[in-house]
């Protein structure tokens, strides 16, 4: 079973702004109130997605916006 392109792209993205910003694993953990191992998860795209909440949490820690939209479907 292949990875979804959004949970490539969200662990991605934490994976990149922790990298930009100078943020540990650990680092973020805290920052946000929980365990390293979850940063972990997170950042590998077969795993679980952090919830919605969490990623707003994720977002102000690091200065940015968290835009989440629903496109319609194309086919192909």
């Amino acid at each position: 079973m292949s990875t979804h392109p959004i949970k490539a792209d969200i662990s991605r993205q934490i994976k990149q702004l922790r990298a930009r910003t100078g943020y540990t694993q650990a680092g973020l953990a805290e920052a946000i109130h929980t365990g390293q191992s979850n940063v972990a998860k997170w950042e590998d795209p077969r795993k679980d997605l952090p919830t919605v909440q969490t990623l707003l949490n994720i977002a102000e820690v690091f200065g940015v916006e968290l835009e989440i939209k629903f496109v319609e479907k194309t086919n192909g």
